[in-house]
């Protein structure tokens, strides 16, 4: 998932931003695993809004120096 969206960073100015939480979380959730289990559901629901916070807020606030 990560090469899949890496390439989409040209077009969305914040989405390495996104993807740095993904891998934080993840690697969180990985380490908290012995003594809290986090349901899936609840995992994808993290790392989609995360995406789609990073991509919504590149489009909303698109960089100046690009144009």
């Amino acid at each position: 998932m990560y090469f899949a969206v890496a390439g989409m960073m040209d077009l969305f100015e914040y989405l390495h931003y996104g993807l740095s939480l993904v891998l934080i979380f993840i690697g969180g959730k990985m380490l908290a695993s012995h003594y809290y289990t986090v349901p899936t559901h609840v995992a994808l629901a993290v790392v989609l809004g995360l995406l789609v916070i990073s991509v919504v807020a590149s489009v909303a606030f698109p960089n100046k120096q690009k144009a």
